[in-house]
């Protein structure tokens, strides 16, 4: 039993220091190690390939977690500034603001791989949202006392 190779490099240096005479014994057995060869290689060239996928996905996943973090951040923001102007006038601009945090705040808590887990899970949440966000914005406004004063003027 030969050691399998860790690296493409490992397995073709493997592959060369076989001795000609084992590779060609007869030619339904050299044709079957060098295919065997060939398959060792190839297992070894897609196990590289995957690993780097996968650090490519964790890396990707990481700038989606730290951005979706920030944007929490961001939103909370704006959303408490907005309830600061104890104002009617921007309830409803908070109210739509908040439903954006939460659609947000589901993507944040959820790896990327399951926004789309089941099927269309991911589009049923975002239209879920944007109906909570036009109807906070549909409801009519209040009258605003400092806008009519301006008009006023």
């Amino acid at each position: 039993e030969k050691p399998k190779a860790a690296t493409v490099a490992e397995a073709a240096v493997v592959s060369a220091e076989k001795p000609s005479a084992e590779r060609m014994e007869e030619p339904y057995t050299g044709n079957k190690l060098i295919n065997q060869e060939h398959l060792e290689i190839h297992l070894v060239m897609l196990q590289e390939e995957n690993q780097q996928e996968r650090r490519r996905a964790e890396t990707t996943q990481q700038a989606v977690d730290t951005s979706l973090e920030r944007l929490l951040v961001w939103l909370q923001a704006v959303h408490n500034s907005l309830i600061d102007l104890s104002s009617e006038v921007v309830a409803q601009d908070a109210r739509a603001l908040q439903t954006v945090r939460g659609a947000v705040e589901w993507l944040a808590k959820h790896p990327c791989r399951e926004w789309a887990e089941p099927e269309k899970h991911l589009d049923r949440m975002l239209d879920t949202h944007e109906e909570q966000i036009r109807a906070s914005l549909a409801a009519p406004r209040p009258p605003d006392a400092e806008r009519e004063a301006l008009k006023n003027e």
